[in-house]
């Protein structure tokens, strides 16, 4: 068998491979040989050059543990930051007292008794009550459990009476699968519920049955299966790899959770100053701030230094912070598409996330004004707009990447002395004419009114912008355009071909960002008219 590769994704799935890797080092794996590491651009038999990610040996992965690897894992990493650990370690300290005749029942102190009441809580919490009972009967000295869940241990016992249950319930939970099923227990509820939950142990339903057997069914199994199953036949492909799954195959993601940049943690719009900055009454932050811009637009900028100020939100809790708005950033305000896009943006600053409504426009500017890029910002409302009956969110879309777009040409206007950027600036017009050519063509070739049709293929492309895997791209741009075989519309059809811009990405970073991004969106349904206006 050959090797399969598991690809970069986002912060979540690499964190996965991250912890991939631990466990595989940890393990009686042989790194080379059971499983490595792919580069992009440097060659690995079975693997192309352009992937990157960890692979495995398929024969490896028939053959190994994987139930018992993932927890063996888990408690090796985790294990001395649990309540377990905590647990043993009170137990030895009193212990040790008794030892050398330092505890005294009838004299104890505020901390000796917070060490037994920590013992009795955290042994007789719920968690530990349901991996008891999961594990009862494969483990030695269940009585002592029982007893203590009947008999609280008693500071005020005797000293010999305490040492005695407390060397029985250390030799208990010091058993391998006691101190595997309480550790996992802690593991679970503070660092794994953080990622995914209502799956396998994590679903409430489950909370009582045995955590390897359902890992197994739930993730080992499943992917044993698939490795040694024939997929040529299969109709339908993975949202992130591509790869080709049968029906039975088919895994819902909705158990993961989100762990994208926190987007949305500033509630409100900023700029609170009290002095030349003071907000009208009635006026909106969005319309206060545009009027400070111009305030500011109508100096000579090419004169402008940078200026301080200081910003705040309108919540009570945010603070004053100081910040410096710098020339660029002042450049980049006064380009004109810029001012075009904050324009929009103010007018319609609120989109949906999720549960939460995040403010676009304040998250563009404050993205400017700290020099950072808006990839993020973009890459969050494209995605969300795959799940979202929103059409509007695609407009916003568009604004962010035009501020992006515009953003990056006033800096690369002051690199190259006037002469840089307008050869980019058309060619992501043409690119994302290329792109809605190509969804036209697509569109009509399956008599489809949706872009339903190719979701998953445009968020495989949003992947492989976010892991700046350009021949991931490319790959997935020429069997887009090699499985379209009907014309695009009239006055679209000399445009469905794959734009010759692309040369210019493999090598390029920035290119393959301002392209890719403009070549997603025009898939999503923006092309630019002959105004070089918006057209949805």
């Amino acid at each position: 068998m050959g090797k399969y590769l598991v690809t970069m994704g986002d912060f979540l799935k690499n964190a996965g491979i991250v912890g991939l890797n631990y466990m595989l080092d940890m393990s009686d794996a042989e790194s080379g040989k059971d499983y490595g590491i792919k580069m992009q651009n440097r060659p690995v038999d079975g693997l192309e050059l352009y992937e990157q990610g960890l692979w495995l040996d398929e024969d490896f992965v028939q053959q190994c543990d994987w139930t018992g690897m993932y927890f063996d894992a888990c408690v090796n990493y985790y294990g001395d930051s649990t309540v377990y650990k905590g647990i043993l370690d009170r137990i030895n300290k009193i212990i040790c007292k008794i030892d050398n005749d330092q505890w005294k029942p009838d004299k104890l102190v505020k901390e000796d008794k917070e060490d037994i009441k920590f013992i009795n809580d955290k042994l007789l919490s719920n968690s530990y009550k349901a991996g008891f009972e999961n594990i009862r009967n494969e483990v030695y000295g269940s009585e002592i459990y029982v007893n203590l869940q009947q008999n609280k241990l008693n500071a005020k016992s005797t000293s010999q009476e305490l040492k005695q249950r407390l060397e029985g319930i250390k030799n208990f939970i010091m058993q391998p699968k006691c101190k595997e099923t309480f550790v996992m227990k802690s593991v679970i509820y503070n660092y794994i519920n953080r990622f995914w939950d209502g799956k396998c142990f994590l679903l409430r339903a489950n909370a009582k049955k045995d955590m390897r057997i359902l890992f197994e069914q739930d993730f080992t199994k499943p992917f044993k299966e698939y490795i040694r199953t024939n997929h040529d036949k299969d109709k339908d492909m993975c949202i992130d790899c591509g790869r080709p799954m049968g029906n039975k195959e088919r895994v819902s993601i909705a158990f993961m959770k989100d762990m994208a940049d926190d987007l949305a943690r500033k509630k409100s719009a900023f700029w609170n100053c009290k002095v030349e900055a003071e907000k009208k009454e009635a006026e909106r932050y969005t319309q206060w701030f545009a009027r400070m811009l111009k305030q500011l637009m109508d100096c000579k900028v090419e004169q402008l230094n940078n200026i301080q100020v200081i910003l705040k939100g309108t919540d009570e809790k945010d603070k004053y912070i100081f910040s410096v708005i710098s020339n660029e950033a002042l450049q980049t305000f006064n380009d004109e598409k810029v001012r075009k896009a904050l324009e929009y943006l103010g007018e319609y600053p609120y989109t949906r996330i999720g549960a939460d409504y995040l403010n676009i426009y304040e998250n563009v500017v404050m993205n400017i004004l700290k020099h950072r890029s808006q990839e993020l910002l973009l890459k969050k409302v494209l995605k969300n707009n795959l799940d979202s009956d929103n059409a509007g969110q695609i407009v916003t879309a568009y604004w962010i990447y035009v501020v992006m777009l515009y953003s990056a040409l006033v800096k690369k206007d002051k690199d190259l002395q006037g002469n840089g950027g307008k050869v980019i600036e058309m060619g992501s017009i043409t690119v994302m004419d290329s792109g809605f050519a190509l969804r036209t063509a697509i569109l009509s070739s399956k008599g489809a009114k949706d872009d339903e049709c190719i979701k998953g293929t445009i968020y495989q492309l949003l992947n492989a912008l976010s892991t700046r895997n350009t021949g991931k791209f490319l790959d997935i741009v020429m069997r887009l355009y090699c499985t379209c075989k009907v014309p695009a519309e009239v006055g679209q059809a000399d445009k469905l071909v794959i734009p010759r811009e692309f040369v210019y990405i493999q090598k390029n970073q920035e290119l393959f960002e301002e392209y890719g991004y403009a070549f997603v969106l025009g898939l999503k349904g923006c092309r630019q008219n002959k105004k070089n206006e918006e057209v949805i």
